[in-house]
């Protein structure tokens, strides 16, 4: 077994004890990579039992457990900047999880505004993905492939998806939310924003706050139910300093995701134009679901000079699949 200044991957997959990781923790301080899998065969102790631990070349965390588990780990983690991080926590197949409590909310928070602010504070992402449900909250920051033809190449991510089946607490998606706002995003070009339910509000500050950090995305990827949030926003915004500014300023592509939702997308596309900013060039359908032609000419024809990118039809999709089926069968 090498010596533990000479470890620099751990990946625990078989049944662990929180204590014997923290221990080995503090015995390995060139690890690059901590993967986290495996059942605990002991119940998370409070953090203040175990001393912070601080290993300065870590870059990439990535932990599937329940929220309980992940939390006592990464409280005893002090993050490098640049520190990615990787998170899945969900009920397990044999435990249902209880409703967030607010002091596991305050330590959620907590945590993840530590190694947020530890990330972006080296890393400028160019892809952000928003993902709130009534049972879900999920945020990651990406970077597009121009910008990994060039450093930052070895980028780590940052991926945060939580969930839990008695519903996710609306108010711990906001507070999640105000706090990943308080990073800095000035290179985000792609914003992908999924909430089809009202775990959300229009006039909630965390999340216009969200919003106006990312005024230089010129592609919007959004479900229905998102662009009316957005129309209805209090507007002009607000920024930090108590500035008017502009709802997404550079907008020029809308990419709509779902469902083709006439009303939504018709009264986005026409608040765009009314309050200001560079005018949407192009609305892509390619990815609707149910797409319906008819439906489509009608709603984009008082919008001239909008490049529409068409869907396809169910008979099409249809149509499509058995042609793919036929070229399999004849190998």
């Amino acid at each position: 077994m090498l010596p533990g200044w000479l470890i620099c991957v751990i990946w625990i997959s078989p049944p662990f004890a929180l204590h014997q990781l923290f221990e080995v923790l503090k015995h390995t301080p060139v690890l690059e990579k901590l993967i986290i899998r495996g059942k605990i065969i002991d119940e998370p102790q409070s953090t203040e039992e175990h001393p912070q631990i601080f290993l300065p070349r870590l870059r990439n965390i990535n932990i599937a457990h329940r929220l309980t588990t992940f939390l006592a780990i990464l409280e005893c983690i002090v993050p490098a900047s640049g520190s990615g991080l990787t998170i899945l926590a969900r009920d397990n197949n044999d435990v249902e999880e209880a409703s967030l409590s607010s002091a596991e909310i305050t330590r959620l928070r907590q945590t993840i505004s530590r190694f947020s602010r530890a990330y972006f504070s080296a890393w400028k992402a160019t892809k952000v993905h928003l993902e709130v449900e009534d049972h879900t909250f999920r945020f990651e920051s990406l970077f597009t492939s121009d910008e990994m033809r060039l450093p930052p190449i070895s980028a780590p991510e940052f991926s945060i998806n939580l969930e839990n089946s008695n519903g996710f607490p609306r108010q711990a998606s906001l507070s999640i939310l105000g706090d990943l706002a308080d990073n800095s995003f000035p290179n985000v070009s792609t914003l992908t924003i999924h909430i089809s339910s009202p775990p959300l509000h229009p006039v909630d500050s965390q999340f216009t706050s969200f919003i106006v950090s990312l005024a230089s995305v010129n592609e919007l990827h959004a479900t229905p139910y998102a662009l009316g949030l957005l129309v209805d926003m209090p507007h002009p915004l607000q920024d930090g300093k108590s500035n008017s500014t502009a709802v997404f300023p550079q907008l020029r592509t809308l990419v709509v995701d779902s469902d083709f939702d006439q009303l939504p997308i018709t009264k986005f596309l026409a608040w765009k134009r009314a309050i200001g900013g560079t005018a949407i060039e192009v609305l892509d359908l390619t990815k609707v679901k149910n797409y319906h032609a008819d439906k489509v000419e009608e709603a984009m024809g008082n919008f001239d000079g909008l490049k529409v990118l068409k869907g396809k039809t169910q008979a099409q999709r249809a149509e499509g699949m058995n042609a793919w089926l036929a070229k399999v069968l004849k190998k």
